[in-house]
């Protein structure tokens, strides 16, 4: 069976936005075990899809779809974390008396402090991993349906808190993209990527910078397609930031 190839075959992903759904489908195309946790299970029909930039489509029948944390995380090797990261904290502590040794937690994008928040379940067993950047753009077309994917990356890098199970997970992620993923040497490789923490921030300082409470606005603005002189001007201070900070690490 295709399944055998891979280290790990119950697959839980939490979040059914963009890469979530990417995520999904994927490790479910490939003839794994797939759960979906989500606010609103009711959206699914079981099957996603994936569209490349070629309109080439990808399938994959989902295991379970649920909102229930208790259902969702029983028996998974691999818990792929989708929240943006500011949830971060809460889900570590929602997830916490559900965590036996062993099991992996691997945060797609892992930037944010993902090993700050999840500390408690590393010390109780868990095996944190995070990637620099997700595999792809992935935007969805309908919720629980389809998702559309472009620029799928050559290589995709990967660091885990105990490092010991990189190399593991890395051959998995290489086996489920068919791209290589490198281990890197420690989890701040991944936390002091200079990538979307500063790039989102950046952009949306100077695209908000006139709210005030109760303001409202007319349409929304396109994050790249209107890019700014101010917002590159304040990504590159960002960056300068962050160079310093790696400096002293």
């Amino acid at each position: 069976m295709i399944q055998n190839q891979f280290t790990y075959n119950n697959i839980l992903v939490i979040g059914g936005g963009n890469i979530g759904t990417q995520i999904a489908c994927q490790c479910a195309s490939k003839g794994l075990s797939v759960t979906i946790l989500s606010s609103k299970p009711e959206a699914y029909d079981g099957t996603l899809e994936i569209i490349n930039e070629h309109n080439e489509k990808t399938c994959g029948k989902i295991k379970l779809i649920t909102n229930s944390l208790r259902d969702a995380i029983k028996d998974q090797e691999i818990i792929f974390v989708t929240y943006p990261s500011f949830k971060f904290e809460q889900l570590a502590d929602d997830i916490l008396p559900y965590i036996r040794p062993g099991i992996i937690i691997c945060v797609m994008p892992g930037t944010g402090g993902a090993e700050f928040s999840f500390r408690k379940c590393i010390k109780v067993g868990a095996i944190l991993c995070g990637l620099q950047r997700v595999p792809s753009v992935a935007r969805l077309i309908q919720y629980g349906k389809s998702v559309k994917c472009e620029g799928l990356r050559k290589e995709l890098f990967l660091a885990s808190i105990p490092h010991f199970a990189s190399d593991n997970v890395a051959l998995f992620l290489s086996q489920l993209w068919n791209i290589p993923c490198h281990v890197l040497p420690n989890y701040l490789n991944v936390t002091l990527t200079p990538s979307n923490p500063i790039l989102h921030t950046a952009r949306l300082k100077t695209m908000f910078s006139d709210y005030i409470p109760g303001k409202t606005y007319c349409r929304n603005p396109l994050f790249y397609g209107e890019w700014t002189m101010e917002a590159s001007e304040l990504l590159i201070k960002q960056d300068y930031e962050l160079q310093n900070i790696c400096s002293k690490t």
